[in-house]
């Protein structure tokens, strides 16, 4: 007994000290039991939903509870780990989940891939069945990576299973030698095959590994936006974050071959991407147009473990800085700068425009922790820049054409896919270029053009003007020195255009940041320091003289002048509406009709207080450091704020300032619109049905909610919001 406990104690001394680094209580969580064809194994649930801040483990009715998608990851993690630190505790948990992953193969080789709840394996499902595809690629990468760790049986039992999946996995090569023609699930495929000849001087084995990298090789573009990346179609342009690990594999199957032909692909991949990357965040998918989020771990992984293994084998400073810039995705480096990871280890689900999905399942805590286990394979000197979030840049933009100043002339919205305009013969559209330095722009359009459209654009005295030819996913649109922040794109066409996006593209990149009190700036090749000024990402915001009404006994106030966001539609605007979408032009939103069942003058009463809702193009205000002023003396003994949250319940803090010098903190709590009451707020109103983003009726039941709060007996000088994009305010009432 006494043994057993100095063991136990000794386990835990060194995983306490390593979770300084790498903390794996999340992963830890996930870890259970499951009952698998009467046989229960170690395995990690795929979801954990965040409810309150706490997690609660949850699958998917259709698919299962846990899959080897996941679990074989998880082996991949924890060999990882073990080669930095030999730890038996490492080796356990590399050894359950291979057997949970064994589990799940048949007696052809292939596997399958989800677990039910009832512990029957699913063999029917698409994303689970047989197909020599995706589950079995990585469980053919988890069981090659591993093979290092074991000897004797267990290990030529491994060595068996691996042998008869590659089979399986060849036969699916076609004639360019990627699995079902694609060059994503074949990188997997490479990196097992790379592993598995280190191990075993498989000749077989780097045959093939010869074949796959080569099939891999043939679909790099050369040209295009996404220059140096990997196409992920077999018949048209498809390229995504997630999945894209050709680079690395082709790094790893240098390492055995050393034919100077996979390593530059590699690095010419590394060298076009990395800085759009940089610049845009791990882009969810470029199709006919760029869906920049939800933006994965999984996404931002592939790139960190890429970088890493680059500069391992190159000792170039610049990959090991891309290693570390490219991590701090995760620390807030990202377009709302917010901290992508959780206290407990737990990697988020994924980031939006304006917020976090705090949910936490296996494939985004495992790729953030993967991400950070590669931090540990380059030196201090670049991981010390691991947390910077860059501020003043020369960087890849999206303008939105929908988005931009089109002035005298007219266009119609086209939603065929992403949101686009639809122009006949000629448009002009204006756009104040804000975040970038002066410099040298390649410009690329996504959209619709036939051969005779042209593209003029201005900055300041210098123009360009192009044909329009299609290159890889995009139209080419000519080359510009950019040296104001104002420019002017002209489309002209003997036929009607469909504009969508407008991408510029710098010839040189700069990133610059601050760290230790002092600014840096990164071209792609080296850090250095620089007297630039940085400048913070944080919204200022604005502030506003803010009148109101007396109405029995409450003062409403009137907040026209501060409403940004259009909430409220009726049937005949509904496809115009936009409560909850930040990152396009319409959305769901609440129906008008509904607010005008319980009063036609949309005046309420609550607590013996009123509270009117406005009717303007505008009818709510997204938090976001707004200031109120008052003229006049105002104050009461009660204070209402009338709102709801979008895509979840959030809270953000809010000041009030009084004439005597006073000042009072207090926290705005509101629940999510479409669900119920998850704060200790009341509920104002509730409705039976909202407008979707495609204008239907969606009989999903809404709300607004009341918070209260008590005030001192003085005169309110202001009121300070703090930002919280996902936060709305209707109308505020003071009693």
């Amino acid at each position: 007994m006494r043994k057993f406990f100095c063991f136990f104690m000794f386990l835990f001394i060194i995983v306490f000290s390593f979770s300084v680094d790498l903390n794996l209580n999340h992963l830890d969580f996930l870890r259970d039991k499951f009952l698998i064809e009467d046989e229960e194994f170690y395995g990690y649930w795929i979801y954990a939903d965040n409810i309150g801040n706490n997690y609660i483990k949850k699958g998917v009715s259709e698919e299962g509870v846990s899959c080897v998608d996941d679990v074989a990851r998880v082996a991949i993690v924890y060999s990882e780990l073990y080669k930095i630190e030999n730890d038996e505790l490492y080796k356990m948990r590399v050894k359950e989940a291979l057997d949970f992953v064994l589990a799940f193969q048949d007696i052809d080789g292939d596997f399958y891939n989800f677990v039910f709840d009832d512990g029957s394996i699913n063999k029917l499902g698409v994303t689970s069945r047989k197909s020599g595809s995706w589950w079995a690629a990585r469980a053919y990468w988890a069981i090659s990576n591993c093979l290092y760790m074991f000897d004797g049986d267990y290990k030529n039992i491994l060595i068996k299973s691996a042998k008869n999946v590659e089979k399986i996995l060849e036969n699916n090569l076609n004639e360019f030698g990627l699995i079902n023609g694609y060059s994503d699930i074949s990188s997997v495929f490479l990196l097992g095959l790379t592993e598995f000849y280190k191990e075993t001087n498989d000749k077989q084995s780097f045959d093939i590994a010869l074949r796959v990298a080569d099939g891999i090789m043939s679909t790099q573009f050369e040209s295009g936006v996404f220059k140096g990346a990997y196409n992920e179609s077999k018949d048209s342009f498809l390229w995504h974050s997630w999945g894209s690990r050709q680079a690395e594999a082709l790094i790893d199957f240098y390492s055995i071959c050393k034919d100077e032909k996979y390593l530059n692909s590699a690095i010419f991949y590394a060298d076009n991407i990395f800085n759009l990357i940089l610049s845009f965040g791990p882009v969810y998918e470029s199709k006919d147009f760029i869906k920049l989020y939800e933006q994965i771990s999984y996404g931002i992984e592939t790139y960190v473990s890429t970088a890493s293994k680059l500069y391992n084998i190159t000792k170039k400073d610049k990959y090991g800085y891309y290693t570390a810039f490219l991590y701090s995705f995760f620390e807030g480096n990202n377009n709302p700068n917010l901290i992508m990871y959780g206290d407990n280890g737990e990697g988020f689900d994924g980031l939006h425009s304006v917020y976090v999905n705090s949910n936490s399942g296996a494939e985004s805590t495992i790729s953030y922790l993967l991400s950070k286990i590669r931090l540990f394979n380059i030196p201090e000197k670049y991981f010390k820049f691991s947390d910077v979030v860059f501020s003043k840049y020369s960087s890849a933009e999206i303008l939105e054409a929908e988005k931009l100043n089109s002035g005298i002339y007219s266009f119609s919205m086209d939603n065929k896919n992403n949101v686009r305009i639809e122009a006949d013969s000629k448009i002009v559209l204006k756009n104040n270029f804000l975040k970038s330095l002066k410099g040298n722009y390649y410009i690329y359009v996504s959209g619709e053009f036939n051969d005779g459209s042209f593209l003029k654009v201005y900055s300041s005295a210098n123009k360009s003007e192009q044909r329009l030819t299609y290159d890889n996913g995009f139209y080419y649109g000519g080359k510009l020195y950019c040296d104001s922040n104002k420019i002017t794109f002209s489309f002209n066409s003997d036929s009607k255009m469909f504009i969508d996006q407008i991408l510029l593209i710098p010839e040189d990149y700069l990133f610059v940041f601050s760290k230790d009190d002092l600014n840096y700036f990164f071209d792609g090749f080296e850090v250095k320091k620089t007297d630039m000024n940085t400048f913070s990402n944080e919204v200022k915001g604005s502030s506003f003289f803010i009148e109101y009404e007396d109405y029995n006994n409450s003062k409403l106030l009137d907040l026209k002048d501060v409403y940004n966001n259009n909430g409220i539609v009726s049937y005949d605007e509904r496809k115009k509406g936009n409560f909850d979408n930040p990152e396009g032009i319409v959305g769901a939103s609440f129906s008008y009709e509904e607010f005008k069942k319980k009063d036609k003058n949309l005046v309420f009463s609550f607590d013996d207080s009123y509270f009117k809702v406005m009717n303007y193009e505008n009818d709510n205000f997204v938090l976001s450091s707004q200031t109120f002023l008052f003229k006049e003396d105002l104050k009461g003994n009660s204070l209402y704020i009338v709102g709801a949250s979008d895509h979840g319940s959030y809270s953000s803090d809010f000041t009030i300032y009084y004439d005597d010098g006073l000042v009072q903190k207090e926290s705005l709590r509101f629940s999510d619109w479409c669900q119920k009451t998850f704060f200790d707020e009341s509920i104002f109103l509730s409705f039976d049905y909202r407008y979707g983003n495609t204008g239907i009726q969606e009989n999903i039941s809404n709300h607004l909610f009341l918070n209260k709060f008590d005030l001192r007996d003085e005169n309110i000088s202001k009121i300070i919001f703090s930002s919280k994009p996902t936060m709305h305010i209707f109308s505020i009432t003071i009693r």
